[in-house]
């Protein structure tokens, strides 16, 4: 009896599954899929990561809320100056 000998790499499997967060337009989403390793091809998909898009929003909101910060203190600094700079009092210090 004949027992025919199928070679080993054809019952390797080459295909790569991949799952990759990434930023795409500014959105949040996972790209989920395989790639052949053999032909160099593949398919995959975009998904919504609404949980990393929440912390991507939170991160955001506060950069914005520190520099809001940042630019009324610089104002209120700015301002003060100003008065101080106005005051006769002051002034005739300087004098």
């Amino acid at each position: 009896m004949v027992i025919p000998i199928t070679p080993v790499k054809s019952l390797l499997s080459f295909l790569v599954y991949l799952k990759a967060p990434m930023i795409l337009n500014g959105v949040c989403v996972t790209w989920r899929g395989w790639i052949d390793l053999q032909r160099l091809d593949g398919m995959g998909y975009l998904e919504l990561d609404e949980e990393r898009a929440q912390q991507e929003d939170a991160l955001a909101q506060a950069a914005f809320e520190e520099a809001r910060r940042r630019t009324r203190d610089f104002e209120d600094r700015d301002r003060s100056h100003r008065e101080d700079l106005e005051d006769p009092v002051v002034s005739k210090i300087w004098d």
